[in-house]
């Protein structure tokens, strides 16, 4: 059985990842921009979408540690492509480095890295 202590852990993290998920609705749902005439550009630049790999933290060689951030970047990752959907730039630019050991990747971690982008 789960401590009282152990039980208030979760809810408190259930409350911050329920509160996280709806502040990121609202805001994608109520950002807008104005329409401008097409003689204008519309870009969206996203700067060091870092996601995360087996080179981002020393601990991430433990059991479970390594998929677990993956999933939370991926889903941090997920949310801004979400709004940037919203807003149908014409362009969209990617500034900085792909993942954290972006110099020390071969074309098989870059490769992995564009899919999970």
């Amino acid at each position: 059985a789960m401590s009282g202590r152990g039980t208030w852990s979760v809810a408190l993290g259930g409350l911050l990842i329920g509160l996280d998920a709806m502040v990121w609705l609202v805001s994608g749902l109520t950002c807008s921009w104005t329409r401008m005439s097409s003689k204008f550009s519309t870009i969206v630049a996203i700067a060091d979408p870092q996601l995360t790999d087996k080179t981002s933290y020393s601990f991430a060689s433990l059991p479970l540690v390594l998929p677990m951030l993956e999933f939370i970047c991926d889903a941090y990752i997920a949310r801004v492509g979400f709004m940037v959907r919203r807003l149908s730039p014409q362009t969209i630019l990617f500034l900085g480095d792909l993942v954290d050991g972006g110099y020390r990747s071969n074309e098989e971690d870059f490769e992995s890295g564009l899919k999970r982008l």
